[in-house]
């Protein structure tokens, strides 16, 4: 959701004639955060299911 919103001020900014340079900035941030928790969710998965074994 927040890439495609700075994506969206990125294009705005261009269509403008402003530098769009920090909307980049910001979207790949983002998108490197993203994929850190896209990498931690198998374990994130696993964890919980054991949890939810152990628990049941």
């Amino acid at each position: 959701m927040a890439r495609e919103t700075l994506r969206r001020q990125a294009v705005a900014a261009h269509r403008a004639g402003e530098p769009g340079f920090t909307w980049g900035l910001l979207y790949g941030r983002e998108q490197a955060g993203a994929a850190d928790r896209e990498r931690e969710l198998p374990e994130l998965w696993r964890a919980a299911e054991r949890a939810g074994r152990h628990g049941a």
